[in-house]
Protein backbone atom coordinates (compact mmCIF):
# COMPACT_ATOMS: atom_id res chain seq x y z
CA UNK A 1 0.00 0.00 0.00
CA UNK A 2 1.43 3.08 -0.91
CA UNK A 3 2.04 5.71 2.27
CA UNK A 4 2.53 9.34 1.62
CA UNK A 5 6.24 10.83 0.56
CA UNK A 6 8.53 12.09 3.68
CA UNK A 7 9.07 15.85 3.97
CA UNK A 8 10.96 17.02 1.24
CA UNK A 9 13.63 18.60 3.35
CA UNK A 10 14.51 15.01 4.34
CA UNK A 11 14.52 13.70 1.22
CA UNK A 12 16.67 16.55 0.23
CA UNK A 13 19.19 16.28 3.08
CA UNK A 14 19.42 12.43 1.73
CA UNK A 15 20.32 13.38 -1.31
CA UNK A 16 23.39 15.61 -0.03
CA UNK A 17 24.96 13.23 2.20
CA UNK A 18 24.68 10.02 -0.27
CA UNK A 19 26.34 12.52 -2.84
CA UNK A 20 29.17 13.62 -0.82
CA UNK A 21 29.42 10.41 1.49
CA UNK A 22 29.83 12.48 4.97
CA UNK A 23 27.64 14.62 6.96
CA UNK A 24 29.48 17.30 7.43
CA UNK A 25 29.97 18.06 3.81
CA UNK A 26 26.16 18.02 2.69
CA UNK A 27 25.86 20.24 6.10
CA UNK A 28 27.96 22.56 4.49
CA UNK A 29 26.27 22.55 1.23
CA UNK A 30 22.55 22.84 2.99
CA UNK A 31 24.14 25.94 5.29
CA UNK A 32 22.31 23.61 8.52
CA UNK A 33 24.48 22.04 11.07
CA UNK A 34 25.73 18.54 11.21
CA UNK A 35 23.34 17.57 13.82
CA UNK A 36 20.19 18.86 11.72
CA UNK A 37 21.37 16.41 9.29
CA UNK A 38 21.93 13.39 11.36
CA UNK A 39 18.23 13.84 12.74
CA UNK A 40 16.85 14.68 9.28
CA UNK A 41 18.49 11.10 8.45
CA UNK A 42 17.20 9.55 11.73
CA UNK A 43 13.83 10.42 10.79
CA UNK A 44 14.13 9.19 7.40
CA UNK A 45 15.11 5.80 8.40
CA UNK A 46 12.00 5.66 10.93
CA UNK A 47 10.04 6.67 8.31
CA UNK A 48 11.12 3.96 5.95
CA UNK A 49 12.31 1.39 8.63
CA UNK A 50 15.25 0.76 7.13
CA UNK A 51 18.99 1.18 7.94
CA UNK A 52 20.63 3.48 4.64
CA UNK A 53 23.49 4.53 5.55
CA UNK A 54 26.92 2.10 7.44
CA UNK A 55 29.07 4.39 9.43
CA UNK A 56 33.05 3.96 8.51
CA UNK A 57 34.70 6.01 10.56
CA UNK A 58 33.45 9.60 9.63
CA UNK A 59 32.30 8.36 5.92
CA UNK A 60 28.97 6.85 5.46
CA UNK A 61 27.98 4.26 3.29
CA UNK A 62 24.93 3.70 1.76
CA UNK A 63 23.61 -0.20 1.96
CA UNK A 64 21.66 -1.93 0.19
CA UNK A 65 18.19 -0.32 0.54
CA UNK A 66 19.83 2.78 0.27
CA UNK A 67 21.44 2.81 -2.69
CA UNK A 68 18.23 1.66 -4.45
CA UNK A 69 16.56 4.95 -2.87
CA UNK A 70 19.44 7.19 -3.66
CA UNK A 71 19.03 6.16 -7.20
CA UNK A 72 15.52 7.28 -7.23
CA UNK A 73 15.88 10.32 -5.12
CA UNK A 74 19.22 11.50 -7.07
CA UNK A 75 17.69 11.08 -10.35
CA UNK A 76 14.39 13.04 -9.32
CA UNK A 77 16.83 15.71 -7.75
CA UNK A 78 18.71 16.17 -10.66
CA UNK A 79 16.25 16.68 -13.04
CA UNK A 80 14.84 19.38 -10.59
CA UNK A 81 18.13 21.30 -10.75
CA UNK A 82 17.91 20.80 -14.77
CA UNK A 83 14.77 22.31 -15.00
CA UNK A 84 15.42 25.30 -12.59
CA UNK A 85 18.58 25.74 -14.20
CA UNK A 86 17.33 25.88 -17.70
CA UNK A 87 14.51 28.48 -15.99
CA UNK A 88 16.69 31.07 -14.65
CA UNK A 89 19.15 30.57 -17.65
CA UNK A 90 16.43 31.09 -20.23
CA UNK A 91 14.83 33.83 -18.14
CA UNK A 92 18.11 35.42 -18.14
CA UNK A 93 18.90 35.59 -21.71
CA UNK A 94 15.45 35.57 -23.27
CA UNK A 95 15.01 39.36 -23.39
CA UNK A 96 12.00 40.62 -24.62
CA UNK A 97 9.41 38.17 -24.86
CA UNK A 98 6.26 38.83 -26.77
CA UNK A 99 3.34 36.44 -27.64
CA UNK A 100 0.46 36.45 -30.04
CA UNK A 101 -1.99 34.15 -31.98
CA UNK A 102 0.06 32.26 -34.57
CA UNK A 103 -1.81 33.71 -37.61
CA UNK A 104 -0.72 36.71 -36.21
CA UNK A 105 2.77 35.79 -35.76
CA UNK A 106 3.29 34.04 -39.41
CA UNK A 107 1.49 36.77 -41.39
CA UNK A 108 2.54 40.26 -39.58
CA UNK A 109 4.84 40.22 -36.63
CA UNK A 110 7.52 37.99 -37.65
CA UNK A 111 8.21 39.36 -40.65
CA UNK A 112 8.39 42.93 -38.66
CA UNK A 113 10.61 41.23 -36.11
CA UNK A 114 13.13 40.16 -38.58
CA UNK A 115 13.40 43.07 -40.27
CA UNK A 116 14.21 45.20 -36.88
CA UNK A 117 16.15 42.66 -35.40
CA UNK A 118 18.95 43.72 -38.53
CA UNK A 119 18.45 47.36 -37.24
CA UNK A 120 19.31 46.21 -33.90
CA UNK A 121 21.40 43.39 -33.83
CA UNK A 122 22.30 43.35 -30.07
CA UNK A 123 18.61 43.37 -29.37
CA UNK A 124 16.94 39.96 -27.87
CA UNK A 125 13.32 39.68 -28.70
CA UNK A 126 11.56 36.04 -28.25
CA UNK A 127 8.56 35.53 -29.97
CA UNK A 128 5.96 33.04 -29.03
CA UNK A 129 2.94 32.07 -31.52
CA UNK A 130 0.28 30.87 -29.19
CA UNK A 131 -3.58 30.05 -29.23
CA UNK A 132 -4.30 30.38 -25.07
CA UNK A 133 -3.89 33.69 -23.44
CA UNK A 134 -1.58 33.57 -21.15
CA UNK A 135 -0.15 35.29 -17.61
CA UNK A 136 1.95 38.92 -18.21
CA UNK A 137 5.27 38.13 -16.24
CA UNK A 138 4.95 34.67 -15.99
CA UNK A 139 5.86 33.70 -19.68
CA UNK A 140 5.67 36.57 -21.36
CA UNK A 141 6.61 40.66 -21.42
CA UNK A 142 3.82 41.58 -24.16
CA UNK A 143 0.72 39.96 -25.32
CA UNK A 144 -0.88 40.63 -29.12
CA UNK A 145 -3.95 39.22 -29.44
CA UNK A 146 -7.68 39.78 -30.91
CA UNK A 147 -10.95 41.03 -30.14
CA UNK A 148 -12.52 41.02 -26.41
CA UNK A 149 -9.55 38.44 -25.37
CA UNK A 150 -7.46 41.43 -25.07
CA UNK A 151 -9.64 43.06 -21.98
CA UNK A 152 -8.94 40.03 -19.37
CA UNK A 153 -5.53 42.03 -19.01
CA UNK A 154 -5.40 45.14 -17.01
CA UNK A 155 -3.35 47.20 -18.91
CA UNK A 156 -4.40 47.00 -23.23
CA UNK A 157 -3.79 49.13 -25.71
CA UNK A 158 -6.31 49.16 -29.41
CA UNK A 159 -3.72 48.58 -31.91
CA UNK A 160 -6.24 48.10 -34.89
CA UNK A 161 -9.52 47.70 -36.14
CA UNK A 162 -10.92 45.21 -38.50
CA UNK A 163 -12.30 47.30 -41.53
CA UNK A 164 -14.24 45.34 -44.77
CA UNK A 165 -15.15 46.47 -48.17
CA UNK A 166 -17.39 44.92 -50.55
CA UNK A 167 -15.35 43.71 -54.01
CA UNK A 168 -16.34 42.10 -56.83
CA UNK A 169 -14.28 40.51 -60.37
CA UNK A 170 -15.09 42.92 -63.20
CA UNK A 171 -16.50 39.89 -65.18
CA UNK A 172 -19.23 39.36 -62.71
CA UNK A 173 -19.74 42.94 -61.82
CA UNK A 174 -21.05 43.31 -65.80
CA UNK A 175 -22.84 40.03 -65.95
CA UNK A 176 -25.14 40.81 -62.68
CA UNK A 177 -24.96 44.73 -64.05
CA UNK A 178 -24.68 46.39 -61.29
CA UNK A 179 -25.78 49.97 -61.24
CA UNK A 180 -26.11 50.90 -57.45
CA UNK A 181 -24.31 49.39 -54.46
CA UNK A 182 -27.59 47.62 -53.10
CA UNK A 183 -27.22 45.73 -56.26
CA UNK A 184 -23.97 43.48 -54.56
CA UNK A 185 -26.84 42.34 -51.70
CA UNK A 186 -28.39 40.62 -54.79
CA UNK A 187 -25.20 38.84 -56.02
CA UNK A 188 -23.91 35.73 -54.19
CA UNK A 189 -22.04 36.66 -50.76
CA UNK A 190 -19.40 35.51 -49.22
CA UNK A 191 -19.88 35.23 -44.96
CA UNK A 192 -16.93 34.44 -42.47
CA UNK A 193 -17.59 32.34 -39.63
CA UNK A 194 -16.00 33.79 -37.19
CA UNK A 195 -15.05 32.96 -33.76
CA UNK A 196 -17.60 33.66 -30.56
CA UNK A 197 -15.18 35.81 -28.70
CA UNK A 198 -14.89 38.06 -32.03
CA UNK A 199 -18.14 39.98 -32.15
CA UNK A 200 -19.71 41.83 -33.52
CA UNK A 201 -18.76 40.32 -36.80
CA UNK A 202 -18.73 42.51 -40.17
CA UNK A 203 -21.76 41.31 -42.21
CA UNK A 204 -24.03 42.08 -44.92
CA UNK A 205 -26.71 44.18 -43.57
CA UNK A 206 -27.25 47.42 -44.59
Amino acid sequence: MFTSLPPIRALQVFEAVARHGTISAAARELAVSPSAVSQQLRQLEATLGVALFERHGRSLVLTTWGEDYAAGVSEAFGQMRGTHRRIVEGTRNAGLVVSCLPSLAEKWLAPLLIDWSAQAPGAMIRLIAAEREGELGQSMDFRLTYGEAGRVYGRHVELFRDWVSPACAPDLARRLRLNHPRDVLAAPLLHVAWDQSHRPPPDWSV
